[in-house]
């Protein structure tokens, strides 16, 4: 920050101009290049959060660095134009940047230690110094009893140091600091480059030292020259973030080579499908530290997979073993069959056995290295475990499971001498099944499957296009959302999961490390399913049902309703939870009336703040006669106008105005100004049906933190510079801001205009929904349009005179009209009524709404309508069962049709993981103690299927939400600060649907107590009584009914009419 201030204020003398105006206006066009960008860097930010895609923490410190520029700029710029020193913007710029500055380096403190610890040594508080999977490996050893091979782990200490005696870090950070998801050429050059300088740095010999005493104790413990395995074990791995097969293993290694396979797994840490694996999980790269396991190689004739609970979700929850010959790596990589079998958890029983016919095996050689050797023919088609160590693997399993109480995915060997060993336990990602959401097979008896057989991976629904894989180089030209089709379920794969919907394989297990990774990111997967290369063909459209492990001609109709959603580990990351911070100092608007006391520097609270205080001045002060001289026979005069807007106008025409004081539309004489003033007035555009709306209570229920778009409105001017041909205009529509740049003559080549939009009350997804109907709107007209979240750019050029004026005539109509859209429009399916009815010449959107059959509520996002059910009784149902289906019926929204299907994706993004459909009751308010009540009977919802009782509601962004999350069988309580979600308090609950549930929540002055049909589930203090308005919500893909919402309250009962 200190840098970057005397950059600007250093520079102060040499740009010093002997002319007063030039220099004033050489700031102020400065001034505004600051804004634009500062503002179109907050919008892209804030459309990264919302949007659900991958990015890492350099991506935002460096755009948050741009804007920390832009908005030190603005202030420098401001100070030139008005010869005032702005000491406390600067301290105000200096305080958020203190707070933020600390977000971008993640608190990794790595303790001093040793560089090697032996695993009998390592206790349960050193995970940041071993890394899960060590420490997994040791607490199965020392803690449970189990048998585990002898080892040693090179600390992330270690990792740390000879980082720093390489010169490394800063070298990391600079190539991957630039890197995207979608650039996989460059994270694959990042990646080459990164890996070089690692392999040729040296370990420190302190390092070295340790590592080769330690492997003398590690033979001292057992034979002299044993060969190891060195494995990662980085902070992070094998916890909910497997990363199941991203890094380098080195089996079967000599002690002169420990070093270098040392090297080797650290490099891994920087191969293509790990950073990829980290982007898509939202893990910095400074918060996974590597620490290296080395242990005995255990010389095995047969090796597997257990997992205590099979992935498929089978009703008996049995014990599921997968093995082969000799060593597991060619299981785990996807390579082969294995042997299959269930097994009773209770019971000796097996209770299924599938025999794998296994050719080959690969085995370790006594001196180093590997061999793969043929399978003897009479052990070809035989199991390659007996029952007795089947029963003894089960037992292990359940002892682990009920360690760490939860599913254990947990690998292991046996030796010569049938001794079992366990390599590593990781938790087991278990799918969730909602059978009430599945179809049956008897729906689909019409169907012939085009294929069928395999094994379940991952379990769900996935329709579309495929993608053949032919070889393993050919993933880089696979499309967005395809089904990934190919012969082996190579670990390679993982690096583009984040683009695939769908995984059939030929050849792989559900042991392997990409099925972990598939049931991780939620892609319904089959294994093993025979022909599949074959009999599909890139291109062709087909429907994926996991469960059943069956593939479909074409999209089957009756499976759409199943498709299953990929998972966005993204919002649930610390990175993602970082950035949220970040937007909260930089993006809220609290300074927003100039004409109020409050508009001072002390009370700007984000750069937001700033960013609007340094505009408003500047423009006053450009239009001011201060410091212009008395030379100036253009002052700005204020334009008589009934529309309820202040403008200033500074007149360049042949108008003769210079000896009014005030000026009227009729004394200006330029052609784009009379465009966009008789567009404002048009007949039907209603200022005073939109600016003046009397509101009520309903001013500030939609009203946003500090501010509203109904009720008072805020102060402030609006300028103008104007010639015969020639317009630009800073203007103020209530909390919005519109820059409109124009000329307008006789040639086309040079005709332009020019319009930037952003700013509005309320939540992210209404001032969304504001800019994508402006979108669509100036994209009929004829404009280009650019969006970047609520920030919308659009250019009009090289038309004729009369087209030109046509078009600033229809945007002055919508802009004049846009104001209460948010109050008429609540989901994205409503934009192209409202645009239809714009150009039928239907301007005033609030009489315009389609009539509600919800005549006592106020919906906000969400589809919501009343029905009657079988028993004919009138109830309200929330329908989001389209929010992912369209798609794949060929739907496309119109704003989708119009700007392309990342804008649907967004929206999509945005309604399912960051807005709450709500329908708020009109007119009551609850006060003092009362109980509020609904009955909701929920019918399905692959993300979102949840609901329940809005209360204590201030306004959209600031409210209280009760109720249950049938997916995640929870109740929960959360409070909503500022459109931020945090979750108050949470209990167990099972909801099952297509049945109705009573939810009650009882508000008293000191707590709150939450209920499921009258059992007391949740309590929650508070510190004052909660008042406010109150309604219902539901998740965003949710379908649910509701009824018989009531409130008890002052002894009497008030049931709110459907």
């Amino acid at each position: 920050m200190k840098k970057l201030l005397k950059l600007f204020y250093d520079n102060k003398q040499s740009l010093k101009d002997h002319d007063p105006i030039r220099h004033k206006y050489r700031f102020y066009r400065s001034l505004l290049r600051h804004n634009y960008k500062a503002l179109s860097l907050i919008a892209e930010i804030e459309q990264l959060y919302y949007s659900g895609k991958p990015f890492t923490l350099n991506q935002i410190r460096i755009a948050y660095e741009e804007i920390l520029e832009s908005v030190t700029g603005l202030v420098y710029c401001l100070e030139e134009l008005t010869g005032i020193d702005y000491k406390e913007l600067i301290g105000k710029i200096e305080e958020i940047d203190d707070s933020i500055f600390s977000k971008f380096s993640p608190s990794c403190m790595i303790p001093a230690s040793s560089f090697t610890i032996c695993l009998e040594d390592i206790t349960p508080d050193m995970t940041r110094l071993v890394g899960s999977k060590a420490l997994n490996l040791a607490i199965m050893g020392n803690i449970l009893g189990l048998n585990v091979p002898k080892g040693f782990v090179i600390t992330s200490y270690a990792f740390e140091k000879f980082l720093e005696h390489n010169h490394l870090k800063r070298f990391i950070d600079s190539q991957l600091s630039g890197i995207k998801l979608d650039d996989y050429n460059e994270i694959e050059r990042a990646s080459v480059r990164i890996c070089e300088q690692i392999h040729k740095a040296e370990v420190p010999q302190s390092i070295c030292v340790e590592i080769i005493n330690a492997y003398k104790e590690l033979e001292q413990k057992t034979f002299s020259g044993v060969t190891v395995a060195v494995r990662s074990s980085a902070i992070g791995e094998d916890t909910e973030a497997t990363f199941a097969g991203q890094y380098e293993t080195k089996l079967n290694i000599n002690s002169h080579d420990i070093i270098n396979a040392y090297k080797s797994v650290i490099a891994s840490k920087y191969m293509p499908r790990s950073i990829i694996y980290r982007l898509l999980y939202g893990l910095d790269d400074k918060e996974t530290l590597m620490a290296v396991i080395v242990i005995e190689m255990i010389k095995a004739n047969a090796s597997g997979v257990l997992y205590t609970v099979d992935p498929a979700i089978r009703p008996f929850c049995p014990i599921k073993i997968t093995s082969v010959f000799g060593m597991g790596e060619p299981l785990v990589s996807g390579l082969i069959k294995p042997d299959i079998f269930l097994i009773g958890r209770l019971k000796d029983e097996i209770l299924e056995a599938h025999i794998a016919k296994k050719d080959s095996k690969l085995i370790a050689l006594s001196d180093g290295g590997l061999k793969i050797e043929e399978v003897s023919d009479n052990l070809v088609d035989k199991p390659s475990v007996s029952e007795e160590i089947l029963f003894e693997l089960r037992n292990k399993g359940i002892l682990i499971e009920e360690y760490y109480e939860k599913p254990q995915d947990i690998e292991w060997a046996i030796d010569e001498s049938d001794n079992i060993f366990l390599l590593q336990t990781r938790p087991l990602k278990i799918p969730k099944m909602h059978p009430d959401d599945r179809i049956s097979e008897k729906d689909l008896s019409n169907l012939a499957p085009l294929l069928e057989g395999g094994e379940i991976v991952s379990t769900g629904v996935s329709a579309g296009k495929v993608f053949v894989l032919k070889d393993l180089t050919s993933l880089k030209n696979i499309d967005e959302d395809v089904i990934l089709v190919t012969k082996i379920a190579s670990p390679d794969i993982a690096l583009y999961i984040g683009k695939i919907k769908g995984l059939i394989t030929e050849i792989g297990s559900s042991a392997s490390h990409l099925a972990s990774v598939a049931r991780e990111f939620q892609v319904p997967s089959v294994f093993g399913m025979t022909q599949a290369t074959e009999k599909l063909n890139t291109g062709m459209a087909i429907t994926l049902w996991a469960d059943k492990v069956k593939v479909f001609n074409g999209i089957v109709e009756e499976l759409i309703d199943s498709v299953t959603t990929t998972k966005k580990l993204i919002l649930h990351s610390a990175v993602h939870k970082t950035l949220r911070e970040v937007l909260d100092r930089i993006s809220p608007l609290t300074l927003i009336d100039p004409d109020t006391e409050d508009f001072v520097p002390k009370k700007a609270q984000t750069f937001h703040d700033i960013i609007r205080y340094t505009h408003e001045i500047s423009v006053k002060e450009i239009f001011s006669l201060t410091g212009f001289g008395t030379n100036i026979t253009n002052k700005p005069k204020k334009l008589k106008s009934k529309l309820p807007i202040n403008i200033w106008v500074l007149d360049f025409s042949t108008s003769k105005t210079e000896s009014k004081d005030n000026l009227t539309v009729d004394d200006i004489n330029s052609v784009p100004f009379k465009s966009l003033w008789s567009g404002f007035t048009y007949p039907g555009v209603n200022w005073e049906g939109t600016m003046n709306f009397d509101t009520s209570n309903i001013s500030s229920l939609f009203a946003s933190t500090a501010t509203s778009e109904f009720g008072n409105l805020p102060g402030g001017d609006s300028y103008a510079v104007v010639s015969e041909d020639y317009l630009n205009i800073s203007m103020r529509f209530a909390y919005h801001f519109a820059t409109i740049d124009a000329l307008c003559g006789e040639r086309s080549s040079q005709n332009y205009v020019s319009l930037q939009f952003s700013g509005g009350a309320g939540t992210y997804y209404g001032k969304s929904l504001r800019v994508q109907f402006l979108g669509a709107v100036l994209a009929k007209i004829g404009f280009k349009v650019s969006i970047k979240g609520d920030l919308i750019e659009a250019v009009y050029s090289r038309y004729d005179k009369a087209e030109t004026e046509r078009a600033i005539n229809l945007m002055g109509r919508l802009l004049s009209s846009v104001r209460l859209l948010d109050i008429s429009i609540t989901n994205k399916e409503e934009i192209e009524f409202f645009v239809e009815e714009f150009f039928k010449g239907n301007y005033d959107f609030i009489n315009i709404r389609k009539e509600s059959s919800l005549k006592s509520f106020y919906a906000k996002a969400g589809n919501w309508n009343v029905i009657t059910d079988s028993l004919n009784n009138r109830c309200i149902i929330h329908d989001g069962s389209m929010t992912f289906n369209k798609p794949l019926k060929g739907i496309t929204s119109f704003v989708g049709r119009l700007f392309g299907k990342h804008h649907d994706e967004f929206f999509q993004s945005i309604e399912l993981h960051h807005t709450l459909p709500l329908l708020i009751v009109k007119a009551i308010e609850h006060r003092g103690s009362c109980k509020l009540s609904s009955r909701i009977k929920l019918i399905s919802g692959k993300i979102n299927k949840s609901a329940g009782l809005a209360f204590g509601m201030k306004n959209i962004e600031n409210y209280f939400a009760f109720g249950v999350e049938a997916n995640e069988g929870t109740v929960v309580l959360y409070e909503f600060l500022n459109g931020r979600k945090v979750l108050r308090q949470q209990g167990n609950k099972k909801t099952d649907s297509m049945i109705w549930h009573l939810l009650e929540i009882e508000i008293t002055d000191k707590k709150l107590t939450g209920f499921i049909n009258s059992l007391k589930i949740l309590q929650h203090s508070i510190d004052e009584t909660i008042i406010g308005s109150f309604g219902i919500w539901s998740g965003g893909d949710a379908v649910v009914f509701f009824d018989s919402l009531k409130i008890e309250m002052d002894n009497e009962t008030i049931i709110i009419n459907i």
